[in-house]
């Protein structure tokens, strides 16, 4: 059985993807505006708490089926090995062909949230 603190940090991980923006803020976004505050606050608090509740009963799920099979926590590890390969590959690929002057760079300017929205919002 997990640690209470490891199923703290999950249900915290929990929490915070249920408040990233996506499907779920849509639809609290236009419940606050079609029904008022009160009803956007409930849709948020339940979305989160659905995703606090998912995040947990998968934890432990995922826990329970690795720890009763060696094959599947081999599988696991094995398919994580060759994603990390795989990132990497992509990383020194991206380097090499930057280096040989086939990616432009990108602007010299550091980057800022608001002109990323205003050119986004010009799409």
């Amino acid at each position: 059985m997990p640690s209470v603190s490891a199923m703290l940090v999950v249900a915290g991980s929990g929490l915070l993807f249920s408040l990233s923006p996506g499907p779920s803020m849509l639809y609290v976004m236009s419940r606050a505006l079609g029904q008022g505050r009160k009803a956007g606050l409930a849709s948020a608090l339940v979305l989160a708490a659905g995703g606090v509740a998912l995040a947990i009963l998968m934890a432990l799920a995922s826990t329970w089926v690795i720890s009763e099979s060696d094959a599947t926590f081999r599988v696991i590890k094995l398919f994580g090995g060759l994603y990390l390969l795989w990132i990497g590959y992509g990383l020194l690929s991206t380097l090499k062909d930057a280096r040989l002057g086939l990616i432009e760079p990108m602007s010299d300017r550091p980057f800022s949230g608001w002109s990323a929205r205003v050119s986004w919002s010009k799409c």
